[in-house]
C-alpha cells in the first residue's frame, strides 16, 4: 500500500468514505506512542470552506458539542484539529452505512420489527444528546437540528448510531453561530418550526424521526419536488396513515402521526417517551443480530470490500511509524553503572571525611618521628635546652627557639589508634614537614592558621 499523507502529524488518510456538503469522511490510522495504531474516521472539511472562519467556527462547534454526548448509540468523536489549513474532526469507526444508503439499495419498505429497532435506537441517542450538559453541569439543551436516514449509521453490528452533529443547535453556542432565524438541515425532514424559522427543541427532532419511520415502513419519500412545493407539504399537510396499506397494526400507525404532528405541542415531548412508546407500539423489536443480517443482505459486497481495506491498514504494522513526540523525556541508552567504591579502611568512617582522617594520620606519624628524633639527640634522656635545627623549625612552622626553651611536642600516642574526624583530631594535627622556603622568616602561627595551611 502507498504511502498515506499525514495530517496533524499522527492521522494517516486512507480510503475516503462519504462525502458531505462540508466535509469528506475517509478511514484513517492512528499513530502513537510505543507502536499503537488503531483505525479512525477522519471527517476532513473541505479546502475552500477551510478558508471561511465562520464555517471553521461552527465545525468546531460540532466538536465541542458532540464530545459532552457519550451513548452507544450516538458515533464519538475523539479528536479536533485546525492547523496548517486542515480542519478535520476524528470520530470513531464503526462498520457501516448510512440508513439513507441501506433504503436506497433495499428499494422496498423496511420490515416493521427491523424499522422499530433502528428508530429505537435513534431516540436513545437522541435523547442522551438532548440531556448533554456543559462542564459545568448545566444543561446544553442541544438540539440536533438534521435527523435523516443520511445521519443515522446503521452498523454492522446490529446498532444504529446518530451522527454528524454539524448544524445542531445549542445555549450557549460559540459566538451564536446557530442564529434563531436561519433554516438548517435537510428540507424534506424539517419540522414545520424549522421551515418557519421559529424556535426549536427536542421535539424538533422527535419530528425527525418520525418522518424516518413513515420512509422505512412506506417504502417511499416522505415529502418530494421543489423546495417550494416541499415546505408547503410541511407546514400544511399531514403524512398519510400507513395501517391501510400495509397492514401495520394501529398503534404504530398512532405512534407516526403523533410524532409527526404539525403543532408540536401535540407531539412526544421527548425522544425517551417515543422510544418507550415504540417499545410499547404491540411489534416485538428485531434483535440486532436480526438487523444486522438485514444489512449483510443488502450491502454484504459492499461490507466486505470495506473490512478488506481495514484489514489493509491494519496490516501496514508499526515499523513504518514515525517516533511519537513525548512530553517527557527518556534516556535512550541505560546509564553506566558506577564502580564500586572502596569501603573506609576504618569502619564507621563517613566517607566524606576519609580525606581528613588521612592527613591527620600523617601528622601525627610526623609528630612522632620529630619526638624520636629529639630523644635520639638527647642521647635517650629528657629534652634538652639545645634548639633544633633550622630545617626542623621550618619544618614545625614555628620561631627558633631561644636558649634555655623547650620546643613543644605534641604527646605521642602509646599505639597508634584510628584517627578521628572530630575538630579536636583536627586541632592537633602537626604540619608535614616541607622543603625549605626561601622567603622571610615565618612568624609565629597560631594552631587555627595551622589548620588553614592543612586544609
Amino acid at each position: 500500500m502507498p504511502s498515506a499523507p499525514l495530517l496533524g502529524g499522527r492521522y494517516e488518510v486512507h480510503a475516503e468514505i462519504g462525502v458531505g456538503g462540508m466535509a469528506t469522511v475517509h478511514l484513517a490510522r492512528q499513530r502513537g506512542a510505543a507502536g499503537f495504531s488503531r483505525v479512525v474516521a477522519v471527517k476532513r472539511m473541505h479546502p475552500h470552506l477551510a478558508k471561511d472562519p465562520e464555517v471553521v467556527a461552527m465545525f468546531l462547534d460540532e466538536a465541542r458539542l458532540a464530545s459532552r454526548v457519550d451513548h452507544p448509540n450516538v458515533v464519538g468523536i475523539s479528536d479536533v484539529v485546525a492547523s496548517g489549513g486542515e480542519v478535520f474532526l476524528v470520530m470513531t469507526y464503526v462498520p457501516g452505512f448510512s440508513l439513507n444508503r441501506v433504503l436506497a439499495r433495499a428499494g422496498a419498505p423496511v420490515p416493521a420489527p427491523i424499522a422499530l429497532r433502528i428508530i429505537h435506537d435513534a431516540l436513545l441517542g437522541l435523547s442522551a444528546a438532548h440531556r448533554a450538559v456543559d462542564e459545568r453541569g448545566s444543561p446544553l439543551s442541544l438540539v440536533h437540528r438534521d435527523v435523516s436516514p443520511h445521519n443515522l449509521l446503521v452498523g454492522s453490528d446490529g446498532t444504529t448510531r446518530v451522527f454528524d452533529f454539524g448544524v445542531a443547535k445549542a445555549e450557549g453556542r460559540i459566538q451564536g453561530r446557530t442564529r434563531t432565524n436561519e433554516t438548517k438541515g435537510k428540507l424534506a425532514y424539517m419540522a414545520p418550526e424549522q421551515v418557519l424559522c421559529e424556535p426549536v427543541d427536542a421535539r424538533t427532532d422527535v419530528y425527525a424521526a418520525g418522518v424516518c419511520l413513515w420512509e422505512m415502513l412506506s417504502g417511499r419519500r416522505a415529502y418530494e419536488g421543489p423546495d417550494p412545493v416541499i415546505m408547503r407539504a410541511i407546514i400544511e399537510t399531514e403524512l398519510p396513515a400507513l395501517a391501510a396499506a400495509s397492514g401495520h397494526p394501529a398503534a404504530v400507525d398512532e405512534l407516526v402521526a403523533r410524532a409527526t404532528a404539525k403543532d408540536k405541542t401535540r407531539r412526544f415531548p421527548s425522544a425517551e417517551q417515543m422510544a418507550a412508546s415504540v417499545e410499547a407500539a404491540g411489534v416485538p423489536l428485531a434483535t440486532r443480530e436480526t438487523v444486522a443480517s438485514w444489512l449483510r443482505e443488502h450491502l454484504g459486497p459492499e461490507l466486505a470490500e470495506r473490512a478488506e481495506i481495514v484489514s489493509a491498514i491494519e496490516a501496514r504494522g508499526t515499523d513504518d511509524l514515525e517516533p511519537a513526540v513525548s512530553t517527557t523525556t527518556e534516556r535512550s541508552e541505560p546509564e553506566p553503572t558506577p564502580p564500586a567504591l572502596t569501603p573506609p579502611a576504618i569502619s564507621g568512617a563517613r566517607p566524606q571525611a576519609r580525606g581528613v582522617g588521612v592527613v591527620a594520620a600523617v601528622a601525627i606519624a610526623a609528630a612522632a618521628t620529630v619526638a624520636v628524633w629529639l630523644l635520639v639527640r638527647g642521647d635517650g634522656g629528657p629534652a634538652t635546652a639545645e634548639a633544633p635545627s633550622s630545617a626542623a623549625q621550618r619544618a614545625e612552622g614555628s620561631t627558633p627557639a631561644s636558649p634555655g626553651h623547650v620546643p613543644e611536642v605534641e604527646p605521642v600516642p602509646s599505639a597508634p589508634s584510628a584517627p578521628s574526624n572530630s575538630a579536636e583530631a583536627r586541632s592537633t594535627a602537626t604540619p608535614l614537614p616541607g622543603p625549605p622556603r626561601t622567603t622571610a622568616p615565618p612568624q609565629p602561627a597560631s594552631s587555627a592558621k595551622r589548620r588553614e595551611t592543612l586544609f
